[in-house]
């Protein structure tokens, strides 16, 4: 031991033990929630055709690509099952939109759930909170 250093215990190792449900959220939430939104995008769209819901027009149709894609091979294969998917851009728009809206409402729940069941605010370690601060006026 040198003149300058201290001795220091190693720290421990603490591993956070997680129930598994908050993992099930967490793969609910990655894998199955943009799924679910895909196919609800293209319900929508269908549904919306059929019934005249005001649709932009700009989303619905084929992706037009500019001449030069289709001239190198490799952007040409890569591309061409995106040009000939019907309202790409609709179904990404609207898969977008229901993805962002159903994570909010399943995080909303979960921060509720974690709220009720979760650990306490304050460890035993923590000291309790200042009930009432006097301030001294100033004059």
């Amino acid at each position: 031991m040198s003149k300058y250093s201290k001795y220091q215990k190693p720290p421990k190792e603490i591993k956070p033990v997680s129930h598994p449900i908050w993992r099930g959220i967490g793969c609910l939430m990655a894998i199955i929630l943009p799924v679910l939104s895909y196919f609800g995008a293209i319900e929508y769209i269908n549904t919306g055709l059929t019934k005249g819901w005001p649709i932009p027009t700009g989303l619905l149709g084929f992706v037009k690509f500019p001449v030069w894609i289709w001239k190198v091979p490799i952007l040409g294969n890569i591309l061409q099952p995106i040009a000939t998917f019907r309202n790409f851009y609709a179904i990404l728009f609207f898969t977008i939109v229901f993805l962002i809206v159903l994570s909010g409402i399943l995080s909303f729940f979960y921060s509720v759930l974690y709220r009720i069941v979760g650990p306490p605010v304050l460890s035993p370690i923590d000291a309790p909170p200042i009930k009432n601060r006097k301030v001294k006026k100033s004059r």
